[in-house]
């Protein structure tokens, strides 16, 4: 099996996405292995994957991962508050973001 490059694998998946068919962007992106699964592209691509499915729980695993491995940027707190606004209620998105305040205001 050839290995594409993790560009190809993003690129294709963006097309499925915008096709609406979220199941096959999310395969695609399961192809990419290594340390660039976790790249910020492939985090977020696997959770724009989930939420437009709306499987609200895995894609605040994603936006999980987002914040960890990429603390740096804003949008996995951000993307975790939109989850658990889905999941549960706004309140529970602003209690997370207040929780984790003093991890991001910096960004802001």
């Amino acid at each position: 099996k050839n290995k594409l490059k993790p560009s190809v694998h993003l690129s294709r998946a963006f097309g499925y996405r915008e096709l609406g068919m979220y199941d096959q962007s999310f395969l695609e992106l399961e192809e990419i292995q290594g340390d660039e699964k976790w790249s910020f592209e492939v985090l977020e691509a696997k959770y724009l994957a989930c939420k437009g499915a709306k499987k609200w729980e895995h894609a605040e695993a994603y936006s999980n991962g987002m914040r960890i491995y990429h603390p740096n940027r804003i949008d996995g707190w951000i993307n975790q508050a939109e989850c658990l606004c889905e999941l549960h209620s706004a309140e529970k998105a602003i209690e997370a973001l207040l929780l984790d305040e003093e991890c991001f205001k910096h960004l802001i």
